[in-house]
């Protein structure tokens, strides 16, 4: 059984004329143009991957949810940037680290909870990755691969399972141990956008 997980994810806090001083304009002559936008809370999403990721087919592909199917058993680090390796099991590959950031960051977050842009003249800008569209369905349609929810599971049974092939029953919860009924955290990813929207929360300017 899937429940609501509440726990602390991956959130980007940028300061708003900053993003704008990555696109050479002078926020003298901007006013509220900042806004984050996340899924909408009307529909099952918690957050959105972007659109970097692979998906491939496993053991526990669709294991839980026929429309969330695709799984992610994580570690601890996983939101610490190591969407990678810091995991038990995953159905999903982490192409960003190819991809170049924008500023210091030479590898962007790739998971949001919600994200931050800015709008100058009618188009939205993304200075995370350096991207520029036309509006929001744009960016659903050409930035996501798909949204994300948390789930609790109890009663699964690690026994059953090597996918390390250390030649040990896994224990994907990190409590030293694998046990036949486990309680498990996973990340379930749809890559069928329908099942929710983005939408925008103005943010209020900030007095330099």
């Amino acid at each position: 059984m899937l429940v609501r997980n509440f726990l602390a994810i991956l959130q980007i806090d940028l300061n708003s004329y900053d993003l704008l001083k990555v696109q050479n304009v002078n926020h003298s002559t901007i006013e509220n143009d900042f806004f984050h936008f996340s899924p909408d809370r009307d529909y099952d999403a918690e957050g959105f991957f972007v659109n970097n990721w692979t998906a491939t087919t496993g053991e526990l592909t669709g294991f839980w949810h026929p429309v969330f199917k695709y799984v992610i058993i994580p570690k601890p680090d996983f939101f610490s940037g190591n969407t990678n390796t810091a995991f038990y099991y995953s159905d999903l590959v982490d192409n960003t680290e190819a991809i170049e950031g924008q500023g210091p960051n030479g590898n962007p977050a790739s998971i949001f909870e919600n994200h931050q842009i800015t709008q100058i003249n009618g188009t939205l800008k993304d200075p995370s990755y350096g991207a520029e569209f036309s509006s929001l369905q744009a960016i659903e349609n050409e930035a996501l691969f798909g949204y994300y929810i948390f789930g609790q599971v109890t009663g699964f049974d690690e026994t059953v399972y090597d996918f390390n092939n250390d030649g040990i029953p896994d224990d994907f919860n990190g409590n030293g141990e694998s046990e036949e009924s486990a309680t498990i955290l996973v990340i379930l990813i749809a890559t069928d956008k329908s099942i929710s929207q983005l939408v925008r929360t103005p943010m209020a300017p900030i007095n330099h």
